[in-house]
């Protein structure tokens, strides 16, 4: 299993916060992407993504980019979106966890 804390927004090796939210967005993809390889794994793996945003506008930047890394509605993970307070510039947050089959 693995299980994240929250994945940040920031670009990928700083802490540059995007000011656009589909930026930070996929700054987020990247991030979990990133997690995942690190621990041989993929995007087939995740059980289940948990995503914190500021709004509507980043809840339908959060759809596209889920769309592009799930295509196939039947096979997708287990998701939830919340409404949430987050630090100042910060349009989305997630967790997530994954099963790493051998």
């Amino acid at each position: 299993m693995l299980a994240s804390s929250v994945v940040a927004p920031f670009t990928v090796g700083t802490r540059e916060l995007p000011s656009a939210v589909s930026d930070q967005v996929h700054n987020v993809f990247e991030r979990v992407g990133l997690l995942l390889g690190a621990a041989n794994g993929g995007w087939d793996d995740v059980l289940r993504m948990t995503f914190f945003v500021a709004g509507p506008d980043s809840r339908d930047a959060v759809d596209q980019e889920w769309i592009t890394h799930f295509p196939d509605p039947d096979a997708r993970p287990a998701r939830h979106t919340q409404v949430a307070t987050l630090p100042k510039g910060m349009e989305v947050q997630c967790e997530f966890l994954a099963y790493l089959a051998d």
